[in-house]
């Protein structure tokens, strides 16, 4: 009877926890559900670019927020993961870790839209224009890539001029 109650208890807990009805106290002082997704790509963003400048200017944030976001991270992580200075900043023993694992929460995560998009009947392909220089000046999508890199990538097509 008590290992039927137990299980029952148990049961209740997990719904309520998948429905944010109840979300359990951190065992390890670390609440899961503070880690945002904006902070692994922005710490990922730093690591790939070597400092912060660099790093909102490829995410089109201030370097404020990204510096913002790199450190509540690192404090509900309770770790630094980024060494800053004059050459930029590197990551920790910590920091690569936590690095390697937040690339492939951003991998899975392009992953399932992926998926998502399939059965949606969106699909990526792959466009490729070929002009003289002089008539590629005029193109109408050069711009728009040059203006925004980010924006080719995302949408699942590739341009190449």
């Amino acid at each position: 009877m008590k290992k039927e109650f137990r299980s029952q208890k148990l049961q209740e807990f997990r719904i309520a926890s998948l429905l944010g009805i109840f979300s359990p106290a951190p065992m390890n002082g670390i609440n899961q559900n503070r880690i945002k997704l904006s902070q692994l790509r922005t710490l990922v963003a730093v690591v790939e670019h070597g400092n912060l400048s660099e790093a909102a200017l490829h995410l089109e944030i201030s370097q404020s927020a990204v510096s913002h976001a790199v450190a509540t991270l690192e404090e509900e992580l309770g770790v630094s993961l980024l060494a800053r200075g004059r050459n930029g900043a590197h990551p920790t023993p910590a920091g690569e870790g936590v690095i390697g694992y937040a690339q492939q929460v951003l991998q899975l995560l392009e992953k399932m839209v992926d998926e998502a998009n399939s059965h949606k009947g969106i699909q990526g392909g792959q466009v490729r224009v070929a002009a003289f220089q002089s008539a590629a000046a005029h193109l109408y999508l050069q711009p728009q890539i040059y203006r925004n890199p980010m924006s080719a990538g995302k949408s699942g097509k590739r341009y190449r001029i």
